[in-house]
């Protein structure tokens, strides 16, 4: 998405279900959605939004660390999205769900390149689902990435 820059508001008062609810998705999990661990923030804030190709050829590590210091802006550095910024980014754009086959929310995993949950939206459904270390991301899978709209 380096063609266009994506700018949208996160209500980090907004309760996960509701955002659910508002973009309209089906949901597999639910019950382990909504008692993922709290996503830190408050208030309305402005985030520029970008999706990061994945290599299958790479751990969730590496995958990180090239997707925050790809386009360093020291007073505007790139994070991994969580799941209040994928339904966000979801409920803004569902035609461009269907054309990627994963958008995957890392900042929303206790510990990347563990084995634990990791929120991903996939046609209009919101999916909780375990991925391993090593190979497990698709070259059609696109990982979600965030920084501060405002410097």
């Amino acid at each position: 998405m380096k063609d266009s820059t994506i700018i949208l508001s996160v209500d980090f008062g907004r309760n996960i279900e509701s955002m659910i609810v508002a973009g309209k998705y089906e949901c597999e999990h639910i019950d382990d959605i909504l008692t993922m661990p709290a996503v830190q923030g408050w208030g309305v804030k402005e985030f520029e939004f970008d999706l990061f190709p994945s290599d299958s050829r790479i751990s969730s590590e590496e995958l990180v660390r090239r997707m925050v210091n790809e386009d360093k802006d020291p007073t505007r550095p790139w994070e991994a999205a969580n799941i209040k910024h994928l339904l966000v980014f979801g409920a803004a754009f569902p035609d461009l769900l269907l054309q990627a086959q994963k958008i995957v929310a890392l900042g929303s995993v206790a510990e990347v390149g563990g084995s634990g949950p990791v929120p991903y939206l996939s046609g209009y459904s919101l999916y909780l689902s375990t991925y391993s270390e090593e190979g497990s991301w698709g070259d059609q899978c696109h990982l979600l990435r965030v920084r501060s709209a405002n410097p």
